[in-house]
């Protein structure tokens, strides 16, 4: 099939607040996305060994005195996304070779070694719940059973995060100076459980996306380390919105569409008309060093896809075109 070709008529009907939300296929496969971040696998993952292995990971395959992270491993969501989008299949497979490593070293769910193991587990469930739900609702079953023991490594690496003894209900240091987090365990856990049809993970995703939307100061911003980051406030809307295509609570899910609504106005207040984003005074961009040990930069991918799964659920085309200036403005 063709998404290219489908996705708008599936949009048409489900734009206006109070209408059924798309799928999560539908607004991954919007023709923006497709035009722009989708015209090349290097636009969303760059470093990729022959096995799968990505960045720093396929680093410590050469030399394992070196540390890794299970969310290097993350990026396999995106070209899975990508290749159904795109109806490719040479990319799909590629996006499952990446998410099959870090299922090669899952163990009991906790992916003994992995770096900073609560936060880089919870981006690897959430990127592995997303492709088995993006194939779900695209019929493929073939790619589907390619993605080794998706259920059972799905399953032990959503209960290894709730456990007591590992999901920090404290929050203390790993969870409260990072809204953005409470967004991403909200998604990889309600992903997990749409998956599954698992009742309890889809409590534990409730519970974190309402203390997530707690946070949110009335300007719009979703505090990072005590003030507003122009990358984490995307990253936020993104996950954010992740959840809200499967969240089934509908108090939840106009507290949610609230909460984007107002992280992208003031979002948008560092993106000029001409699509250039303003990182002056972020509270984390250009200040901490990425898992390569680089400083961290602004992922212009995941605030397009912001914009433009915002645009498609709420029915404002704004959005749209600022996505579209963004994506002009990087040349893509």
């Amino acid at each position: 099939m063709n998404f290219r070709r489908v996705v708008p008529a599936l949009l048409i009907a489900v734009t206006a607040h109070g209408a059924p939300d798309p799928t999560l296929l539908a607004v991954s496969s919007d023709p923006l996305l497709v035009s722009t971040i989708y015209v090349s696998p290097r636009r969303l993952v760059t470093g990729v060994a022959p096995d799968g292995a990505v960045g720093v990971n396929a680093e410590w395959e050469t030399n394992p005195s070196r540390p890794w992270f299970i969310e290097e491993q993350r990026y396999g969501a995106d070209l899975v996304q990508m290749g159904l989008a795109s109806n490719d299949d040479t990319v799909t497979r590629q996006g499952l070779r990446i998410l099959n490593w870090g299922f090669a070293h899952e163990g009991d769910g906790s992916f003994p070694g992995t770096g900073d193991p609560h936060h880089s587990i919870s981006f690897f469930l959430e990127a592995a719940s997303r492709s088995v739900l993006l194939m779900q609702e695209a019929g493929d079953e073939r790619h589907l059973s390619e993605l080794r023991g998706w259920k059972r490594n799905i399953r032990i690496a959503a209960g290894h995060l709730i456990q007591q003894g590992v999901f920090p209900r404290d929050r203390g240091h790993s969870m409260d100076p990072y809204t953005h987090r409470f967004f991403l365990c909200a998604a990889a856990l309600g992903e997990a459980a749409s998956a599954l049809d698992d009742p309890r993970l889809r409590q534990a995703a409730l519970e974190l996306a309402n203390a997530g939307l707690q946070r949110q100061w009335p300007d719009g911003t979703n505090p990072e380390k005590g003030g507003f980051d122009v990358n984490y406030q995307a990253v936020g809307a993104i996950f954010g919105l992740r959840y809200l295509l499967v969240c089934d609570d509908p108090e939840t899910s106009n507290a949610l569409r609230n909460m984007v609504e107002k992280a992208l106005v003031r979002e948008s207040a560092a993106i000029d008309s001409n699509g250039n984003v303003d990182t002056a005074g972020s509270t984390r961009l250009t200040m901490e060093a990425a898992r390569s040990g680089k400083a961290k930069s602004m992922d212009y991918k995941l605030l397009i896809q912001a914009l433009v799964f915002w645009s498609d659920i709420s029915g404002e085309p704004q959005w749209r075109q600022m996505a579209a200036n963004v994506a002009r403005a990087r040349n893509w």
